[in-house]
């Protein structure tokens, strides 16, 4: 058995290894071919190692919808197993050979409603049992059209006259699911206690820590929870009307649901008439649409006209030229302003604006503008609060120790938007930072061009029309918020003042023909950009569309492969994190960045066994572009997410866990199949010059070790 340290020094010198061909198996140590296969063995776990336990969660589901199943694979049997059944009640719905990929993820279709044992099975080469059974496997509950309650366990357990309450409701054809709130995982003993009580038999929905797929860090999400657990289920058409508890996170996760919250069962029951005449009158369709409305409670606006743009340098035009033109306001939000030639382009633009008279209004992330940071301040912004006219506010300084909290440093305001004059917002991915804006074929690129100096591939969206007051008043309350000076608005205020210091937010006429919605995620109090990713994947029928280079959120990924079963095809286009050139070389950049790149590929392994179709973005050629092979793979960061030809979300939220539960997003979701046709026509053309990615190449496998590696030593309280 080998020391410790010795195996360390194997791993160091993989990473210092990383861009030489790779060796052969003969060559390689002992230490190395131990190390490697572990990864083998546990790569299964790391795409879902806390929501797999022991046992697997009860899953609840909508008749006709696809859901996945989570059965785990004890490590020690599947040293011994070759063959992996699954059974759903008396339904066998997986029975094939092991294979060393299997994730315990099961993908099932039901078809009517029920309640059924979830039992997986593994068998040797024998046809022997491998492993014993589970005393109480979890469940499957599928669920038709009748109105369903979500029941508190806690109630139960407190009240045992809640019983024959909970009878009589299913007696008069409601449906009904249990939740746990507690922080571990109780399903088993609360599955003893309700069949004890008599109580129905019906999923138990849990929200234990080590459950979920967010580090909590000591951050109370229990209402998000549960309201991502509801609006999952009213999205996939499960006509879930109330909340039964008594307690607070529950009633707020209701709240934020949209439904009724009861905290006792007879009220609730009283409104069981109701909620069946809504049934019947209320059709819920289980388009990317209808799953938007009910899983983030938006409503899209028609009369817009919105275009997309992934052009750096038509970005920066087409912002500079709003500006430029700008004649009562521009209010600007970033979660980075840095020196460099766009941010003195920018400067300079809006000083020029507020010596004609524009109120000019900047809003940024204290940490990530290094903007009030311990005394620290950032130049550009200083330097144009200087100037009449122009408010600059920082977000959330960090002035003490306490302000050092992990808690706090990753509770920030990721949106990028900018309003001018309130006829025209710009809503994406673009700080106000050179690589953003920069075109790609407006800088040289040799082989000893430093990384921070090459470009990004980024979107941003321009919206005119009536939306653009939404995300108008989007931005006045994250001002006065951050402490931003208030300002009214409204047609009184538009009146008591001069045309040249107009302070209203008006509503824009009609622009154009797309009809389009405004998705602002409120950092630990909701998961609404996540949810409306998943509305959009689960809500496909042909393809889905992803662009983003984050790891991908273990809900999300799931969502993907649930498109895959049905058939979807699914395409993500990625970057590097460090640039490489066209033989995959990295260029010159810092090595947390190379460790995210394999972190973040590492992430897309399990898709790509699932069949989604993985490209890294290739910059189009041009005779300043002298690196080796005369590419360049760039990182990505751009956020879009679409679907079907007929729907597209552009915006600041990635895919990862840190936008999905912890930082403030804005997106905008165009439901117009013109500008959506138009940006997927031109993600194939991106596509047909990138690289695709081949598990089977070279690279991909020499890389496969540091990708294992970087995934188990990254500190998940980063992005993740």
């Amino acid at each position: 058995m080998t020391d410790r340290g010795g195996r360390l020094r194997e791993l160091v010198q993989a990473f210092a290894r990383r861009d030489q061909p790779e060796q052969s198996h003969g060559e390689m140590s002992r230490d190395v071919r131990e190390v490697d296969g572990w990864r083998v063995r546990m790569q299964t776990s790391g795409l879902l190692s806390r929501l797999l336990s022991s046992r697997g969660p009860d899953r609840v589901a909508a008749v006709g919808e696809v859901v996945h199943l989570l059965v785990p694979i004890d490590r020690m049997s599947r040293l011994r197993a070759t063959r992996w059944r699954v059974r759903v009640g008396d339904r066998v719905v997986l029975d094939r050979p092991l294979e060393s990929e299997d994730d315990g993820v099961v993908m099932v279709q039901p078809t009517e409603p029920g309640c059924w044992a979830i039992e997986g099975e593994l068998y040797d080469r024998r046809g022997g049992r491998v492993g014993d059974p589970l005393d109480a496997p979890p469940v499957l509950q599928v669920l038709g059209e009748a109105p369903t309650y979500a029941i508190d366990v806690e109630l139960v357990r407190a009240r045992p006259s809640a019983v024959p309450v909970l009878r009589a409701l299913i007696e008069e054809g409601c449906a009904l699911v249990y939740f746990d709130l507690a922080p571990v995982d109780r399903t088993v003993e609360l599955r003893a206690e309700l069949a004890a009580a008599g109580a129905p038999p019906a999923a138990i929905l849990t929200h234990a820590r080590d459950t979920t797929e967010v580090h909590t860090l000591g951050v109370d999400f229990r209402a998000v929870l549960l309201s991502v657990t509801l609006c999952r289920l009213r999205g996939a058409g499960v006509r879930l009307f109330a909340v039964v508890s008594g307690a607070e996170p529950a009633l707020a996760a209701a709240q934020r649901t949209g439904i009724d919250g009861f905290e006792e069962l007879n009220p609730a029951r009283r409104a069981a008439a109701g909620y069946h005449a809504a049934v019947a009158s209320d059709p819920w369709p289980r388009d990317a649409a209808g799953r938007l409305d009910r899983m983030t409670r938006t409503r899209a606006l028609d009369g817009n006209a919105c275009t997309v743009e992934l052009d750096n340098r038509l970005g920066r035009q087409r912002l500079f030229s709003a500006i430029d033109r700008a004649q009562h306001t521009a209010h600007l939000q970033y979660y980075m302003v840095r020196d460099g030639a766009f941010g003195d382009q920018l400067a300079a633009r809006l000083i020029r604006a507020a010596r004609r008279g524009v109120r000019v209004r900047l809003l940024v992330d204290a940490l990530y503008s290094v903007d009030g940071v311990a005394g620290a301040t950032n130049a550009l912004a200083r330097g144009l609060t200087a100037e009449p006219g122009i408010e600059v506010v920082s977000a959330k300084p960090i002035t003490s120790t306490e302000d050092l909290d992990p808690r706090v440093l990753k509770q920030r305001d990721h949106r990028k938007v900018v309003v001018v004059d309130g006829h025209v917002a710009f809503v994406g991915g673009r700080n106000a930072c050179d690589e953003y804006y920069t075109g790609f074929d407006e800088i040289a690129i040799t082989d000893w061009t430093p990384h921070e100096r090459i470009p990004w591939l980024d979107a941003h969206v321009e919206v005119h029309g009536p939306l653009v007051a939404r995300i108008e008043r989007a931005f006045v309350a994250r001002w006065v918020e951050a402490g931003g000076r208030a300002f009214r608005a409204g047609a009184a205020e538009r009146e008591a003042q001069c045309e040249a210091q107009r302070e209203t937010v008006v509503e824009p006429p009609v622009a154009g023909p797309s009809r389009a919605r405004l998705v602002l995620h409120e950092g630990v109090h909701d998961a609404a950009a996540m949810l409306a990713y998943e509305a959009i994947i689960d809500g496909a029928e042909s393809h889905v569309w992803v662009v983003n280079d984050f790891p991908i959120v273990p809900s999300l990924q799931l969502a993907l492969r649930r498109a895959l079963h049905r058939g979807v095809a699914v395409r993500l286009l990625t970057g590097s994190a460090v640039p490489r050139r066209a033989d995959g070389t990295f260029f010159d950049g810092p090595l947390h960045r190379e460790a995210f790149e394999y972190m973040t590929k590492k992430k897309l392994e399990g898709l790509m066994q699932a069949g989604a179709e993985v490209w890294e973005y290739v910059v189009p050629p041009h005779p300043l572009i002298v690196c080796r092979g005369g590419t360049v793979r760039p990182y990505v960061h751009a956020k879009v997410v679409g679907a079907d030809g007929r729907v597209l979300s552009v915006g600041s939220a990635n895919l990862d866990a840190t936008a999905s539960y912890w930082e403030r997003e804005a997106n905008v979701i165009i439901e117009d199949p013109r500008v959506v046709r138009a940006v997927e026509m031109e993600l194939r053309r991106i596509c047909d010059r990138s690289v695709k990615v081949d598990p089977r190449s070279e690279q991909w496998r020499r890389e496969g070790l540091l990708r294992e590696i970087a995934s188990q030593l990254w500190p998940e309280t980063l992005y993740s």
